[in-house]
């Protein structure tokens, strides 16, 4: 009994509170500097450095589908988001996001320089924190703060496909296309070599 309480003792929460203001679908595609859909591949979690982020974070390695605004040249974009479990320290941040791994994931990211003075590793941030992630399902995307965009939503030149594209499924129409094609020519020319 007295070790679980020395156990208990020993680990730290540490709470911090954010408070974030709403903004609309529209006003989080103007504020992000990227917004794309992809798959999380790894949740990493990191303690404070003063050489790359200076609070205890997570890295959230996102494996891009696609860029629905100002696409990269790079396959994976790495995220950053406050709080993590480091040893028996927990930074547990009012707001922050969550992520899990496998999860398809809708983000409207920024590049802030007031949080990274320094980013020569191309890390990003959610805008307005939870509000600008957005998990996927097969027609709509629904962020933790409840807001909801529906497969086809448009926002000036942006048009959010939520739908998973796969490129057996993009072959397939113009492939049955093609051989239905074939076959018509074929039948043709064997109807012209018996008359």
């Amino acid at each position: 009994m007295a070790l679980a309480v020395i156990f208990l003792l020993s680990c730290q929460m540490v709470p911090c509170s954010a408070d974030i203001i709403p903004l609309s679908i529209e006003e989080m595609t103007e504020a992000a500097d990227v917004i794309l859909m992809g798959t999380v591949e790894e949740v990493l979690h990191c303690a404070a450095s003063p050489y790359t982020v200076p609070h205890m974070h997570r890295q959230v390695t996102v494996s891009v589908e696609r860029y629905l605004k100002n696409p990269l040249e790079a396959e994976t974009v790495t995220v950053i988001t406050l709080g993590a479990t480091v040893g028996s320290t927990t930074l547990w941040v009012e707001d922050q996001p969550e992520f899990q791994e496998s999860e398809r994931v809708l983000l409207f990211l920024w590049d802030d320089p007031e949080f990274l003075d320094d980013n020569p590793q191309g890390y990003y941030q959610v805008v307005n924190m939870v509000q600008g992630k957005f998990t996927v399902d097969s027609d709509s995307a629904i962020s933790d703060y409840g807001q909801v965009i529906e497969d086809g939503f448009r926002v000036g030149e942006i048009e959010f496909k939520l739908s998973a594209r796969s490129i057996f499924g993009n072959l397939v129409f113009p492939g049955v296309v093609a051989l239905l094609s074939l076959g018509a020519l074929y039948l043709l020319y064997r109807s012209r070599l018996s008359s």
